[in-house]
Formats: structure tokens, C-alpha cells, sequence
């Protein structure tokens, strides 16, 4: 069982009520609606071996009548580990369980996947769209096309991806096509490409185990590589911690005209200079946030819910100075 999740009505495979071919379409006059422009699928378990050839047909039906609308999936499954299961069936054996493949297609053909195991106690409210910091919101998509626009020779494992070009890609890759792989942590492990010069992370991943599999990468065969984490003030936790493990970090300040060195290195949040006042655009979402949390009558916990809301607008301002930080300094200059 997991502990405080929810919808747990949904996760007896003999309860609920038939999904006959009346009820398929009944589901797709109702989000064939002009305003409805986004289907989430949440379980129970929508990829368990009981739900998934099912629902593969769904997304690949919505995606026939309804191209332009997005989807978004739930899983406790781990999108790395969904689609190297596949890649290793084709790859090494040439087959593939019809669940594995079912899986991987259903996963590799939405627009955004929130994957990983609801853990009450990693619970977090700050977060957006995700009820645990161990669970990521994987979006790709955006970031290769911005790289596409400015003129890099670019791949990545996307949302549009069969198993056929997922073979083709991964060769591609290993023959050294591309200045730039664009990717989840799909590629930071189990899969061997020898010319990896450097590793970006934008923010490291909740689950530390992971940037020891990303920044494996690079530096493999006996050549030398690098592993870069970009972090603002309000990030430090996590590169502390990996220096508790003995992780050994150069310190550098991104400006305009490249990485410099940084001669104090990391310090606790509660040590950096006052922040800048908060731009009108912030302020009016802090208001907004506030007002929804408010009630007429006080209830229990108010405050913190209302804590909670403050602090998602100003989590999602603070990665966007992080990529703005980092565009001005790379692309501005060009």
C-alpha cells in the first residue's frame, strides 16, 4: 500500500465500473471540448501491467483526434528505468514484453511525465504539480527546441519518440552527431557514449544517487571531462550535502563574460546579501496566492496553507533567475 496517497478507491483492478467501447467514446466527446486543452491520466497505477495496453491505446487515440491538445501522466514508475527496460529488450535481444513496450510507448508519447513513488515522508507542499521532492516533472521538449532555434546541432529523448527512433537516436548519439543531448536521467546510466565532454545539470536532482550517474558520463575511457551544476541562493542544501560526501567542487560566478572564479564558494543561505525587492509581476501573484488561501471563517492550518502558496510563487521565480542568469550570459554576448 502507499502510505497517504490518494484516490485510493482506484486501486482495487475489480472495482469501478466496465470501460466499454460507449464509455471510450462518452470520454472523448467530453475532452473533445474546445476549452478543455490538457488530459491528465492519474491512478491508481496507469502503467501497471493490469491498465497499460489500455491505456496506450487511449493516449495514441487522443493523440489521432486531438493533436494540438497536451497530456500529462501519473506513474510510480521511473521514466529512466521505463524506457531503458525497452531499449535493453530491443537493443540486446530484439524483443520486448508486450507490457515493457506498452510502457515505454505510453510514457515516451505524452508531453509531460510526473514519475516516481508518492513518499509521505519526502511529502512537500511547496512543490508544483508533484506531492513528493523524490517524484520530477520531466518536460524536455522546451529546453531542445530552444537550443534548435540558436543554431546547435541537438538531440533528444522526447515525448514524439518510437522505439524504432529511439534505436536510431542512441546510435546516432554513440557515432558523435551531436554537439548537444538534450535528456532526462534516461541517459545517466546504463548506457555507454564515449566523447562526452561536459555535464550541465540545471539544479541538482532531489535523489543525489543521480548526479553521481550524470556526472559519470563525462571523463569515461580514460578521458578527462567536467560536471556542471548551476545553483542560485536559495539552493545550497544539495551541494552541501554532496560535499558531506566528499564530493569535491570548483566554485565559479556566472557572469557576462563567462565562469569566473568564485573566492568565497558556498555559503548558507542565511549568509547571502539582501535579496532584491520583489518585481510587480511577483508580488501581484504573492497577492493572488494569499487571497486564495483566505476564508472567511479561520480554519485549522490556515497559515501554513497560505505559506505554502507564498512560497510556490516565489519557488517558481527563483528558477526562472536561474535561467535567465544563465541565458544572459551565454546568449546575450554572442
Amino acid at each position: 500500500p502507499c502510505k497517504n496517497c490518494f484516490n485510493s478507491c482506484t486501486w482495487d483492478f475489480s472495482g469501478g465500473k466496465e470501460w466499454t467501447d460507449a464509455t471510450k467514446e462518452h470520454f472523448f466527446s467530453l475532452i473533445g471540448k474546445e476549452y478543455i486543452d490538457r488530459v491528465t491520466i492519474l491512478g491508481g497505477e496507469p502503467l501497471a501491467d493490469e491498465n497499460v495496453t489500455e491505456v496506450y491505446t487511449i493516449i495514441s487515440e487522443i493523440r489521432r483526434r486531438f493533436p494540438d491538445k497536451k497530456i500529462w501522466l501519473y506513474t510510480g514508475y521511473k521514466f529512466d528505468e521505463i524506457v531503458l527496460d525497452s531499449i535493453h529488450d530491443f537493443s540486446f535481444t530484439g524483443e520486448s514484453n508486450k507490457y515493457v513496450t506498452a510502457r515505454s510507448m505510453s510514457a515516451l508519447s505524452v508531453d509531460v511525465l510526473v514519475d516516481g513513488l508518492f513518499k509521505d515522508e519526502l511529502k512537500d507542499y511547496h512543490l508544483h504539480w508533484r506531492g513528493s521532492s523524490n517524484q520530477r516533472v520531466i518536460d524536455i521538449k522546451k529546453t531542445y527546441e530552444e537550443l534548435k532555434q540558436d543554431g546547435y546541432s541537438v538531440t533528444m529523448f522526447s515525448s514524439d519518440l518510437d522505439a524504432r527512433k529511439r534505436r536510431s537516436t542512441i546510435k546516432l548519439i554513440k557515432d558523435n552527431k551531436f554537439q548537444i543531448i538534450v535528456a532526462s536521467d534516461l541517459l545517466s546510466r546504463g548506457i555507454d557514449i564515449e566523447d562526452v565532454s561536459d555535464v550541465i545539470s540545471l539544479d541538482l536532482p532531489n535523489d543525489l544517487e543521480y548526479y553521481y550517474h550524470r556526472a559519470g558520463r563525462t571523463g569515461r575511457f580514460d578521458k578527462v571531462g567536467d560536471s556542471y551544476v548551476f545553483y542560485n541562493s536559495d539552493s545550497t542544501s544539495l551541494p552541501s550535502e554532496l560535499i558531506k560526501k566528499g564530493v569535491k567542487f570548483d566554485f565559479l560566478i556566472l557572469k557576462e563574460d563567462g565562469l569566473v572564479p568564485d573566492p568565497v564558494g558556498l555559503l548558507p543561505k542565511k549568509k547571502f546579501s539582501k535579496k532584491k525587492p520583489l518585481s510587480e509581476q511577483e508580488s501581484k501573484e504573492i497577492k493572488i496566492a494569499k487571497a486564495k488561501t483566505r476564508s472567511k471563517k479561520v480554519k485549522p492550518g490556515y497559515k501554513k496553507k497560505q505559506q505554502w502558496a507564498v512560497e510556490r510563487v516565489k519557488n517558481k521565480y527563483r528558477r526562472k533567475a536561474i535561467n535567465k542568469a544563465i541565458k544572459k550570459a551565454t546568449y546575450e554576448k554572442q
